[in-house]
């Protein structure tokens, strides 16, 4: 399913055919999506609440970066799929889904539910039960448009008690949601970034010097202040005294705090002489 990009070449006087505005389409579409694998991890964008019997609406990406758009709420057969499947817990998941109208004018995007047995509570999401061969897929690729190769975007697990047959059913799981990729995350206004590379680092203002450091690979983890280099790491050579190193840099206001993989804005202004700090 790899392939090079094809856009339609056009020119005055050109007989237009269904295979040209095919084309055409195709090239946009998979741009669009290897756009979604490429700066973005899949998975669930807005949305898509799991309750017992319905799914709220909202937008996820599958792994093979296609849009699975669920317009409305939308039910399903929860007791059905309980007795169909004689388990007392299952898990939910929405799969892309293409349908040609009878017409044949269109063909509409409508992403389907899905319901199968609950796998065991440590089960890696991130690496569904996929097509042979496309567990890597990738960017470079090219998304199959058929209903053949599903990538189930996981909404949750519902388990319910078959003693308590009134008691509502408990909803579980550790849902994919989308991620970033990117060397630099940077405020609209540029004055304050977050560098992830090989260590982390938060800048403020203008001077270049980060104000917070965290460094990776430390026996323990600890607070770092800014300067202090990690154990056993030589100190930068003048002539790459302004050189940065890659990383993700996300650009935090000056009263904001990072504290791990979570962000806290502080009430007001950070005082002269304030540091962040990463834990």
């Amino acid at each position: 399913m790899n392939g090079l990009p094809t856009e339609v070449e056009y020119y005055p006087g050109q007989r237009l055919t269904a295979t040209l505005f095919r084309t055409e389409q195709a090239y946009h579409i998979s741009m669009r999506e290897r756009h979604n694998l490429a700066g973005h991890d899949w998975g669930i964008a807005l949305g898509l609440q799991l309750s017992a019997g319905y799914v709220e609406a909202g937008y996820a990406i599958d792994g093979y970066g296609r849009e699975l758009v669920l317009p409305a709420r939308t039910p399903f057969g929860l007791d059905i799929a309980f007795d169909e499947l004689g388990t007392d817990s299952v898990d939910v998941s929405l799969v892309y889904n293409r349908q040609v109208e009878p017409s044949r004018d269109y063909a509409v995007e409508m992403p389907v539910i899905q319901v199968d047995r609950a796998q065991d509570p440590g089960t890696d999401r991130r690496h569904p039960k996929v097509s042979p061969g496309d567990e890597n897929f990738d960017a470079t690729g090219v998304a199959p448009r058929d209903n053949l190769h599903a990538w189930p975007v996981y909404l949750g697990t519902i388990t319910r008690d078959p003693t308590a047959p009134t008691k509502p059913p408990v909803i579980t799981g550790d849902r994919p949601y989308v991620g970033a990729r990117a060397a630099r995350v940077m405020t609209p206004a540029g004055d304050a970034h977050l560098d992830l590379g090989l260590d982390v680092a938060v800048y403020a203002g203008t001077d270049g010097k980060p104000v917070l450091r965290w460094a990776h690979g430390d026996a323990q983890s600890r607070r770092r202040p800014a300067g202090e280099r990690r154990p056993g790491r030589a100190a930068p050579t003048a002539a790459r005294g302004n050189e940065r190193q890659p990383g993700l840099a996300a650009r935090p206001r000056d009263h904001d705090q990072i504290r791990g993989h979570r962000r806290a804005v502080a009430a007001g202004p950070r005082r002269s002489g304030d540091q962040g700090q990463l834990d």
